[in-house]
């Protein structure tokens, strides 16, 4: 917080101490940062939470297809009708084909 320092003056050169220790239990941490570093510390924390939602939806979604190519393997093997496959696994044509 080294720019309230040039806002913020105390005759009592005590009471800037005081002040320092009191933003920092405000904040949350002890280690001297000015507020450009904490807005990024913030953004990066907040970006490394939204990459991990997307990678945890992307690891969902990924499953769920290749659980739906297993059926449509189980259906082929089965022999059972290319619209029935299409219509319980959701997929396409070209994918239960490639199988």
């Amino acid at each position: 917080m080294n720019f309230m320092k040039y806002y913020v003056n105390f005759e009592n050169p005590n009471m800037m101490i005081t002040f320092d220790k009191e933003i920092e239990q405000l904040l949350g941490r002890t280690t001297p940062m000015g507020t450009e570093e904490y807005l990024l510390q913030k953004r990066e924390a907040e970006g490394i939470q939204i990459g991990e939602a997307k990678g945890i939806a992307k690891g969902i979604s990924k499953g769920r297809h290749d659980e739906a190519l297993d059926i449509a393997r189980e259906m082929l093997a089965e022999e059972e009708p290319l619209e029935k496959i299409i219509k319980y696994t959701k997929l396409s044509i070209e994918e239960i084909q490639s199988l």
